[in-house]
């Protein structure tokens, strides 16, 4: 998790809501289909790779995946207000059942303040 701490940091986001995400695809996606996915891609023109099933023309590890998606979907989410961040999973996967699922992830992983 110290990855996605340090590139939280670095690019703004809420280290939370990229948790939340990873839990969702890891459920919707474990290790093992990731890795069949990566050998298949071998053969496709371009595909979605890693833990956060970023787009790429080639196979991106799980640690590739969550910085491009930081990049990409949750940078400057940090200082957002809830449906803000919720509307940058909208934007992430678009699917009401995701969202929802990451939205119940997020808010029992929050740290009580």
């Amino acid at each position: 998790m110290h990855l996605i701490e340090n590139l939280s940091e670095k690019n703004n986001a809420d280290p939370t809501l990229v948790k939340a995400i990873c839990i969702a695809e890891n459920i919707q996606r474990p290790s093992w289909i990731r890795r069949l996915e990566n050998i298949l891609g071998r053969f496709k023109p371009e595909a979605t790779y890693g833990i956060m099933q970023v787009t790429s023309k080639k196979p991106i590890s799980d640690k590739e995946s969550i910085k491009q998606a930081i990049e990409q979907f949750f940078k400057d989410s940090s200082h957002m207000n809830f449906n803000k961040k919720i509307k940058s999973v909208e934007r992430y996967n678009s699917d009401q059942k995701y969202i929802f699922f990451v939205e119940e992830i997020y808010r029992y992983i929050t740290p009580e303040s």
